[in-house]
């Protein structure tokens, strides 16, 4: 099949899919046991014999509807959308040398492209970081280029960090009362908190 999306050649999710699933038609080409696709493969040919007892259901009806209200199918059944559900329905049971049914391999190749979008677009945020690019761009006010300026902001973030982690404690520990350990290193000049 056509693949839209170019999958990066050592992408791991479609390594365990195809673990999984093994061979998907033409949609995946997997290394895995064939114990799914022939639990899917007798799944299938109960489903297709149920439609097709389905469809002679529909055709034998339809006639009869057909017969005794003069229009096709009847006044109740639509005569455009019964007859192209029944036919795309049983078209997508139709089963392939794989085990899977036409429907399950179109999934299956859906499913492979969105791996190949997720490569993509994973791809481009590693080029761009690659090329320099940054998550955000600080304010103007600050700027580590002032000793009192960056000193103010690392305060700042401490205390965020302190009160962030004194809420914290006292969530997990589910007691207003208790304490957090934070500690300052004055050799290494950092807070653990």
């Amino acid at each position: 099949m056509l693949d839209i999306f170019t999958r990066a050649p050592n992408d791991q999710s479609y390594s365990y899919i195809g673990q999984i699933f093994g061979n998907v038609g033409v949609a995946l080409s997997g290394t895995g046991v064939p114990i799914l696709s022939q639990m899917f493969n007798t799944f299938n040919t109960t489903l297709l014999t149920v439609g097709s007892l389905m469809v002679a259901y529909i055709t034998v009806v339809g006639v009869m509807l057909t017969a005794a209200e003069g229009k096709f199918l009847g006044e109740k059944w639509h005569a455009l959308w019964v007859p192209l559900r029944v036919v795309m329905g049983i078209a997508g049971l139709f089963p392939t040398s794989s085990g899977y049914c036409a429907i399950q391999v179109i999934i299956m190749w859906i499913v492979v492209q969105g791996i190949g979008m997720a490569d993509q677009v994973w791809g481009t945020a590693v080029r761009y970081f690659a090329g320099g690019g940054k998550i955000f761009s600080g304010s103007p006010n600050e700027s580590f280029n002032d000793p009192a300026g960056a000193f103010q902001i690392v305060m700042q973030k401490t205390l965020q960090f302190a009160v962030c982690e004194q809420a914290a404690v006292k969530l997990t520990k589910n007691d207003a009362n208790a304490t957090a350990n934070a500690t300052y290193d004055a050799n290494a000049h950092t807070f653990n908190f």
